[in-house]
């Protein structure tokens, strides 16, 4: 607890540097589980959920399977018009 009666908190390895701060609770279920709110996100690399790799999407599939055949068709026939429709994975 600090100064004034509010709590603190940090990440693990921040020189004890406690810049967030208790603001309410939301759900008390006793001995069981508690939710708070805190004034700001904690930083944690063991948090973070790993990312796939995004997958190459062919547009044209896509398009022919919701309807779209026909401009499916079109745009497989005209390579720069294909282009605009290009999904980019970043």
């Amino acid at each position: 607890m600090l100064k004034e009666g509010k709590w603190g908190f940090g990440p693990e390895d921040n020189e004890g540097n406690l810049d967030v701060f208790y603001v309410k609770s939301l759900e008390e279920i006793p001995y069981n589980i508690s939710v708070i709110q805190i004034s700001k996100v904690l930083p944690s690399d063991v948090a973070a959920a790993p990312t796939p790799e995004p997958s190459a999407m062919n547009i044209t599939d896509i398009m022919s399977a919701h309807g779209c055949k026909v401009f499916a068709d079109a745009l497989l026939a005209n390579p720069e018009a294909s282009k605009t429709y290009q999904v980019i994975n970043k």
